[in-house]
């Protein structure tokens, strides 16, 4: 809690985007660019491979950091988003 409140405080709170069809690894979608932010935000993606990700292909380097995402909050850990 303290942490999303400091990432609030210091203008780094999640990016809203749109709803959308599941996203599958390999596919292309407007909304990766936002999902790579919040998960080198939240630990899952190293901010330094984030940097290196320009673009919109759920590529496999994203494709991990969802699924580290999913693992820690106890989701099946696909890498599927949606």
């Amino acid at each position: 809690y303290v942490r999303y409140r400091r990432m609030i405080r210091d203008g780094k709170a999640w990016q809203p985007f749109r709803m959308g069809p599941n996203i599958e690894p390999g596919g292309v979608d407007a909304r990766i660019p936002n999902i790579v932010q919040r998960l080198a935000l939240e630990g899952d993606l190293d901010p330094a491979v984030a940097a290196t990700l320009t673009g919109t292909t759920y590529s496999p380097e994203i494709v991990e950091g969802v699924r580290s995402f999913q693992a820690r909050h106890g989701l099946l850990n696909d890498g599927r988003i949606g």
